[in-house]
């Protein structure tokens, strides 16, 4: 009987929709962002970060990785290469920027 009643009178349905429409219309509002929001700059901070990462970049100074870090990104760079290069790790310990690690794979492929 109660199914009838709400499926046939159309002041009930109005009564019901009419709250509820009111009340998604404020939960609306309250998700949108502040007038004066601005975004995070990602693409900012992107461009900072491709700007701090050169060949001549130092990796402990510059861009914060220690000598564990060091091993672990030349490993990585093993494994990448197929693991077609063997580099030592007396030679990994001399490592101190971005263009010694390209000098030592490119010494350890030839």
């Amino acid at each position: 009987m109660f199914r009838q009643v709400i499926t046939r009178t159309p002041a009930f349905t109005r009564a019901l929709i009419t709250p509820v429409t009111r009340i998604l219309k404020s939960t609306e509002q309250l998700l949108q962002p502040p007038p004066d929001y601005t975004p995070a700059p990602t693409q900012q901070v992107l461009d900072e970060l491709k700007a701090r990462i050169t060949l001549k970049a130092h990796l402990k100074n510059d861009l914060g990785i220690d000598i564990f870090r060091t091993y672990q990104l030349l490993d990585r760079i093993e494994q990448e290469l197929g693991g077609n290069i063997d580099i030592p790790v007396e030679q990994a310990d001399n490592v101190l920027t971005l263009q010694d690690i390209v000098d030592l794979v490119s010494n350890a492929q030839k």
